[in-house]
């Protein structure tokens, strides 16, 4: 098993999967929902990011995950709350880093 997830195209596909099913079991949901993975950004919902921002050439996602954090507010004043799940610590410090910076209410 150690050796399946330390190559890189294994996890590539894992990533893409679980992205795909998590949009698919959040498609009649009301609330709006984002996952970026691979260079792809996809959304439950229209207008949940700005269009633009659907591909990009990010190595990781950590760095896009803020963008569309600010993104998500700029676009949209009726957003009360933007959960961010994410598996490492990087993503973590980079979120402290941005509620200290931007006016981002609500992040949880």
């Amino acid at each position: 098993m150690t050796l399946l997830l330390s190559y890189n195209g294994t996890k590539s596909q894992l990533t893409a999967y679980f992205a795909k099913r998590l949009l698919g079991h959040f498609a009649g949901s009301e609330k709006g929902f984002i996952v970026v993975y691979g260079t792809s950004t996809l959304s439950n919902k229209e207008g949940l990011f700005d269009p633009n921002l659907s591909t990009h050439t990010h190595e990781e996602a950590d760095t896009q995950i803020l963008l569309h954090v600010l993104d998500a507010t700029a676009l949209s004043t009726s957003i009360r709350y933007i959960y961010v799940w994410f598996p490492d610590t990087d993503v973590f410090l980079l979120l402290i880093d941005l509620v200290a910076t931007y006016t981002v209410q609500g992040l949880m």
